[in-house]
Parts: structure tokens; sequence; C-alpha cells
């Protein structure tokens, strides 16, 4: 169940994001900037516990998988969010730090900074559509943390 706060979080993050690229000049989308960051630090730490949890279940249920590099098939995905979200995180915290430095305000607009932040956003949200269909994957067809299915032929543990 923990393992969909970061996708509602992040999912709601590219949201507002999209509300901010396209409103955010008017006077009643001014709060969509606060609820960006909002969602964007608590997505961070939801995802950042999700993985810790996700490394120890999948210890768990590595021996009754019937294909193990599906497992490790989610795991790089799920870590491919990580670096996302981390290039997020470092982007918010170089528009704050534009904002205190007056020579960084010639590198990258604000409008250019929305369009990059969107970007980011939108491979976040991609790359947490490919992680859940692996997770579905490994509970569905392979039976992870559920009674090992019958349907599978190679003895627990074996890696194709």
């Amino acid at each position: 169940m923990m393992a969909h706060f970061p996708i509602a979080l992040l999912t709601l993050m590219l949201g507002v994001k999209c509300l901010d690229v396209l409103f955010g000049d008017r006077a009643r989308f001014h709060f969509s900037g606060i609820l960006y960051r909002v969602f964007l630090y608590c997505g961070a730490g939801s995802l950042g516990a999700t993985l810790f949890l996700g490394e120890i279940s999948g210890d768990v249920v590595k021996k009754s998988l019937c294909d193990v590099t599906a497992l490790y098939r989610h795991e790089d995905l799920a870590y491919r969010v990580l670096w996302f979200v981390l290039v997020a995180l470092a982007v918010d915290f170089f528009r704050r730090l534009k904002n205190q430095i007056p020579g960084l305000a010639l590198v990258l607009s604000q409008r250019s900074l929305q369009w990059i932040e969107m970007g980011i956003s939108v491979c976040i949200f991609w790359f947490l559509i490919k992680t859940g269909h692996s997770g579905s994957n490994l509970v569905y067809e392979q039976g992870a943390g559920v009674v090992r299915p019958v349907s599978c032929k190679t003895p627990v543990g074996d890696a194709r």
C-alpha cells in the first residue's frame, strides 16, 4: 500500500506543473508553484521510504519468483524515477538559488525553468507508469508476495 503514495503525489505534481505552465501567470493559480513543491518534496520522501521497503520485500520474494530478472527490472525502473526526482529537486534548488544570486538570473529565465521542470515531471510520470507496469507484472504474472503459482515450472530462485 505504501508504494502508491509516491505514484499519487508525483502524478499530482505533474498535474500542478501543467497548471503552472499553462495558467501560472493568472492570479487564481498563484498557489501552483507552492503546491508543486509540496508534492515534489512529499513525493521524494515517500519514494525514498518506498524504495527502502521495496529492497526489503524484494529480498523476501526473490526466492519464490519464476523470473528474478523481472524483479531487477522493476528495481531499475524505480531507481530511474528516483534519479529524475533528484534532478527535479536540483532544478528547484537552482530556482531558489537563482532568486538569491543576481548573476544567475541571466543564465535561465523563469519561463524556461518552468518548461524544464515540466519536462522532468513528464519523465518522472513516464517512468512511474513503467515501474507500475513492471510491479503489476511481478504480482500478477510472477506471483510476488502471494502463494507460488502452479504455472511456474522452474526451480525456486533459478534466474533464466
